[in-house]
């Protein structure tokens, strides 16, 4: 699978690949999300390669407004690398980044996930932002932290004092 992506690579198949998840058809998305995944795993410089690609996150963004997307996101191991993206000094990086942090961390699963990779932290000092969408996404991921983490602390009361 390797060689293959790096041939796409070569031939421009990225970008191609790139713009079917425009297409209106939830199952062309999927398939192009899917088929972009080695294409952007084996790629010698994968982030500049998503940045450059026209509409990058905000792409990615977008297919995150499926519940469905959201829960697959996390089953297969994306929530954890994107986290890492909050580490960029680029602000449109960064307001993609936490725009999709947001929609995923409308799944509970996901948010397990980003607490491991220590996005409290990262979401807290963007609240400090000069930007206000910055601010009101990180603030909106961790408020979404927070409810779970209150739920979780409800139920173990409860379990607690039958």
């Amino acid at each position: 699978m390797k060689n293959v992506a790096i041939i796409i690579d070569q031939l421009d198949g990225v970008r191609l690949v790139w713009s079917l998840l425009k297409n209106p058809s939830t199952e062309v998305q999927s398939s192009a999300a899917w088929a972009l995944c080695p294409c952007i795993e084996n790629a010698k410089d994968a982030r500049e390669m998503v940045l450059f690609l026209i509409g990058g996150l905000e792409l990615i963004v977008h297919l995150l407004k499926s519940t469905v997307n959201r829960a697959s996101f996390g089953e297969y191991g994306a929530v954890g690398p994107l986290v890492r993206y909050l580490e960029s000094k680029d602000t449109s990086v960064l307001m993609s980044t936490a725009m999709a942090l947001y929609q995923l961390s409308k799944e509970p699963s996901n948010i397990i996930t980003m607490h491991e990779e220590g996005v409290v932290q990262q979401l807290i000092h963007l609240t400090g932002s000069d930007d206000s969408k910055l601010q009101e996404f990180a603030a909106g991921c961790l408020r979404n932290i927070r409810l779970l983490s209150l739920a979780n602390q409800r139920a173990a009361c409860s379990n607690e004092n039958p």
